[in-house]
């Protein structure tokens, strides 16, 4: 049986591109829930929930709902 050599190097290349890996995967997560959030925020001011509300459910800031309103 041949075992490959793995060097440090290649080591190091190996956890960097992991790394950047996971971190793309959280940062399209996180903006899919965003979306998620914004769509629902959307829905419920066109039911007539305030914009109180909608932030206190959703925890998004008032200016980001508010700009729903104007989009």
């Amino acid at each position: 049986m041949v075992l490959e050599h793995w060097t440090v190097e290649q080591q190091l290349e190996d956890y960097a591109r992991w790394a950047h890996e996971a971190r793309e995967a959280r940062e399209e997560a996180e903006a899919k829930a965003l979306a998620e959030k914004l769509e629902s925020a959307r829905s419920l001011l066109q039911s007539g929930i305030s914009i109180e509300d909608v932030t206190k459910h959703l925890k998004l800031s008032e200016e980001l709902v508010q700009q729903l309103l104007i989009d």
